[in-house]
Parts: structure tokens; sequence; C-alpha cells
């Protein structure tokens, strides 16, 4: 009877617990009258987030709710530029007296002073901002509407909560325990979340998703890639068979700086070496064929690899209804286009000594350093869409830089040898007219 009556009462613990859990998302009443699409329990803290995020402005409506004494406060941020403190845009929420109050600040270091704690402006836009407490529920709710930094729908969140001040403003929390993970990347398109800990969790309806059995066999055919991870990438499967060949840190990126970095390499990288391979190798008659062979495996590598960039910016332009890069996308759809007419002329090449070559190589060529320069202007595109770090936009520069700098030393060297040739070839038929009484 006493283990009935304890397995009676831990299912009804259970269930309560349950309930709670149900209600903190299901049943959550706003004062604003709002109604939000996503709600997301945070690991940590006894937080929740619901939000709505409008694609056709970059937008986003938070209602963040943490349940805490009157006595204390609490924050939520956006770290556009890193992950936890430094650098974290924050709203913060606590009582003045029988006042709440909610204060706008960025924090610039680990070890803020009080008077550094005060209502400001963040580095986005925020249109508006309150913040209310239930004494009957307990808890603090920040009502924000906000652009997403930089337009991009993958943020790096941190909250917080504590009792102590500093005077009259929040001051200082724990730095142990759940006050030290609480951080997370949110993606407001998809409405998937990974916590500190690395678990994923999403909470949003109508995701499109695939069947772990499936993702699996997937995954094994792609070099025994990591399943699990296969499961929550926003892009489809074949993109992540190709980008497989990078490293994990790049998958665990947003999609749109997959997107970035997959088409940099390919397109903006890999088609330009093939191009200077095919251009200069061929002038040194020992690097004939090794020379046309490294030329198409460059070229095709570059073609597959930014094909599943390609997919994956055709499912980034699907999910971001109402926003639509015109000149980006344009240039995309070009760009893959003349380079697979590209590659399916390679089938076509007539040969050496054919009257209709020199027409195909003309064409060849056209076509060839048209992609690749379409390709450079698109990937600048690129950057001024995603605002990345100046460090990754450099380090792009002084690629092409680089290349372009090989490019002029190696036409400086090649074209003597070219000059030399071409007058020694016109001599040898000037030579047999001589024998033959030409001369």
């Amino acid at each position: 009877m006493k283990l009935a009556a304890a397995l009676l009462v831990l299912c009804f613990l259970c269930s309560l617990q349950q309930r709670s859990g149900a209600q903190s998302c299901n049943d959550a009443g706003f004062s604003d009258g709002m109604s939000y699409e996503v709600c997301n329990p945070l690991s940590v803290l006894n937080s929740v987030l619901h939000y709505t995020y409008h694609a056709s402005n970059g937008t986003v409506d938070i209602a963040y709710r943490a349940w805490q004494s009157a006595s204390g406060w609490v924050a939520w941020a956006i770290n556009p530029d890193g992950v936890g403190m430094i650098g974290a845009n924050a709203f913060l929420a606590f009582h003045n007296g029988s006042s709440v109050m909610l204060y706008t600040t960025v924090f610039t270091n680990t070890n803020p002073a009080p008077s550094d704690i005060t209502d400001g402006n963040l580095t986005f836009t925020v249109h508006s901002r309150m913040a209310e407490y239930s004494s009957a529920g307990g808890y603090y709710t920040i009502y924000a509407s906000l652009d997403l930094p930089r337009n991009r729908t993958s943020q790096s969140t941190v909250w917080q909560a504590s009792t102590s001040f500093s005077g009259s403003v929040p001051f200082g929390h724990a730095y142990t325990g759940n006050n030290i993970i609480s951080t997370s990347t949110m993606n407001f398109l998809s409405g998937q979340s990974t916590s500190a800990g690395g678990i994923p969790r999403l909470h949003r309806k109508n995701v499109r998703l695939y069947s772990q059995n499936s993702l699996r066999e997937f995954a094994l055919f792609c070099s025994n890639s990591d399943a699990d991870l296969l499961l929550r990438l926003p892009f489809s499967p074949f993109a992540f068979c190709v980008l497989n060949l990078f490293p994990k840190t790049v998958l665990h990126a947003d999609s749109h700086q997959i997107h970035g970095v997959v088409n940099a390499i390919s397109w903006g990288i890999l088609l330009p070496i093939g191009a200077i391979i095919a251009r200069y190798m061929k002038v040194f008659k020992s690097a004939d064929p090794a020379w046309f062979y490294l030329h198409v495996a460059c070229q095709c590598s570059g073609y597959i690899i930014g094909l599943s960039g390609w997919i994956l910016g055709l499912q980034l332009g699907s999910d971001s209804k109402g926003i639509t890069y015109h000149k980006h996308r344009n240039l995309g759809i070009a760009i893959f286009t003349l380079a697979t007419v590209q590659v399916f002329a390679l089938f076509l090449r007539p040969n050496k000594d054919h009257k209709h070559r020199l027409f195909w190589n003309i064409y060849h060529y056209a076509i060839g350093y048209g992609v690749i320069v379409m390709s450079i202007v698109n990937i600048f595109e690129g950057f001024d869409i995603l605002d990345p770090e100046k460090k990754w936009k450099n380090a792009y520069i002084a690629i092409i830089a680089t290349l372009g700098a090989v490019a002029l030393a190696l036409e400086a060297v090649t074209w003597p040898i070219v000059i030399i040739r071409r007058s020694s070839d016109d001599k040898a038929p000037h030579a047999g007219h001589g024998e033959n009484g030409y001369a």
C-alpha cells in the first residue's frame, strides 16, 4: 500500500510538472493583447521566450517571461557580435519602488560599474518596449518589438536573473551554475534553438523536417556524417552531403553564413584558380595534359560545391517570404545557368584541328570569364547583405588580390614564351618554302 501511495504521489507530481510546462507556453496570457507564434522554454533560470518573426520587414515581437521575486530583476539580451555578456544588448526589468522599470543597455565588459547600468540606445532599432510584473504569477514579462541585427534570423541570445542591486539599479549576479550557461543561439525564422549545452529544441509548427531513419541512412552515405546534426540543419540533406567536406564548425554556423562561405569558396576561389591553371600552365609543354585535368577537376569541384550553395540559397529565399535581394538573386541564377551550360558544353568540345574549334574557344572563354566576374561581384553583394565582421570580407579581398597578383606575374612570365614560340612557328613554314623554291 505504501508503495502504491508513493507511486500515486509521484505520478501526481509529474502531472503537475507537465501541466506547469504546458502552461508556460500554451496557456500563457499577455496584457498587451498579443499572441505569439513561437514559444521557447529556455533551458535555465525558469524563463520562456515567446515571439513572432515578421519576415517582410525583418522585425520580431518578443515577450520574455521570467519567474522572479518582486525584489529581484531579470534581463534578456541579443549579442550581435559574440556570445555571452560582452556586447550584449540587454533589456533589464526591475522594480523601483512600486514601479516596474525597463532599461535598455549595452554591456561592453564583464565588470561594469553601477554607473554603466543606464537606460540608453541599443545597437539595433527598438520600435517599442515595456515591462510588467505579475504579483499573482510571480514573474516579469518584457515586451519589445525590434529589428534583428544585420537582418540575420539567427542570433546569439543571453538572459539573466538576480536579486543584487547597487543603489536602485540591477548590479551583479551569481557566476556559478545556471547563471553562467544562460545563453543560446536562436533562429527566429525556423524556431530552432540551441542552448549552451548544445541541445537543440524546436517549438515552431509546420517546420519541414526529415525522418530520422532516412537521414541516418543518408548520413552513412555521406561518409559517416553526424546524423543528429543532419536532423536539425535548416536546409536540404543534399547540401549537407557536400558540406560534409568542410569542418564541423562551419556546419554549426547560421545557414546564411554557410551559404556565403560555400559560394565564396566554390564560385569565388576555385573557379578563378581553375581559370589561372588553364591560361598559364598550358603554355609549358611539360604540363600537357596535366593542366587540362587539373583545370577540369578544379572547375567541376567548384561547380558541385557551388551547386549545394545555390540550392541552399533557393531555400533561404523561399523561407524568407517578403524579403528579396533582387540583384543578388538574379546574379545567382545567371551564374548557375551559365556555369551549367559551360559544364555540358565540355561534351561538345571539338578536336583541336576542327574548323569550329575557334568558335568553341571564344564561347568557352567568354562564358568562363563572365561567370568568374559575376561570381566575385555577387559575393560582394552577399557581404553587403550579411554584413559580417570586416575580417571575413578583408580575408576574401586578400585572397582575390593574391590570385590577381599571381595572374599578373604569370602573365609577365608566359607572354615572352608565347611570343618566341609564335615567332618560331611563323619561321618554320618559310623555311620549307625556301627549300621548295618559294623563298
